[in-house]
């Protein structure tokens, strides 16, 4: 499981970014991982707004690593 903040989410387009700045190892990529609004969990609505702390899964993508399986924390 991975941790990072969100720095940016469109609620119209259902997509941002999550910056992993001061979580990365150097094994584990970039600082930052796309997000798409269909792979956020939790109950309610899948919105995700800047500044919020999230826990996700690191899945590979023909594009680079993407979240998913994200879930706000505290």
């Amino acid at each position: 499981m991975a941790h990072g903040i969100v720095t940016w989410f469109d609620q119209g387009r259902g997509f941002g970014f999550i910056s992993r700045a001061g979580f990365v190892s150097r094994d584990d990529g970039g600082a930052e991982v796309f997000v798409h609004r269909g792979q956020i969990s939790g109950d309610g609505s899948r919105r995700l707004g800047r500044g919020d702390r999230v826990s996700f899964t690191l899945r590979p993508h023909a594009a680079g690593l993407r979240a998913a399986d994200v879930r706000q924390v505290g």
